[in-house]
């Protein structure tokens, strides 16, 4: 018996648009939640030698990349 071959289905175009706008609401929630935190963690710590967790003297850059891996997770 031949397969059958059916018609492609084709997505609803104003649902894909509204689809489109609520991923692009919450990925701004999460870019602006994100950008608060950073700045937070940032004006939290000492722009000069901060200590790292180890007591070690370590620059704000060290710390606010590892603060951006926390919140990555």
């Amino acid at each position: 018996m031949k397969p059958v071959t059916l018609s492609p289905i084709r997505p609803n175009l104003g649902l894909e648009a509204q689809y489109r706008r609520r991923l692009d609401a919450l990925i701004g929630e999460m870019h602006r939640s994100l950008i608060y935190f950073l700045k937070a963690a940032y004006r939290a710590n000492e722009p000069e030698m901060a200590m790292d967790d180890a007591g070690q003297p370590g620059s704000p850059a060290r710390r606010l990349q590892a603060e951006m891996r926390r919140l990555g997770r």
